[in-house]
């Protein structure tokens, strides 16, 4: 018979397993844009608040612009797969 789950068990599994994520920096929209921009992507088209990024040889990005609001982790993973570099050169 399993043995119960405490709350604090509960909470050391969480802290474990965020612990064993990669840490990805917390940007804003203007800021992965900047940092874009070095890597020689310009915003071709700008819908609302949604910046479209493209690189002269085809790969391209959305970035969303709203305020000084942060970009969560998935959203900044899928912007470095998108423009094919490593989510730790932003």
């Amino acid at each position: 018979m399993m043995k119960p789950l405490s709350i604090i068990s509960l909470l050391e599994f969480n802290v474990l397993r965020f612990s064993m994520s990669p840490t990805y920096p917390v940007l804003t929209g203007k800021q992965v844009i900047s940092s874009l921009k070095r890597f020689g992507f310009e915003i071709v088209r700008i819908k609302g608040s949604h910046h479209i990024l493209k690189h002269p040889d085809g790969r391209q990005t959305v970035v969303p612009v709203h305020g000084s609001e942060t970009i969560g982790p998935g959203l900044l993973k899928k912007i470095a797969k998108d423009v094919e570099i490593d989510w730790s050169e932003f």
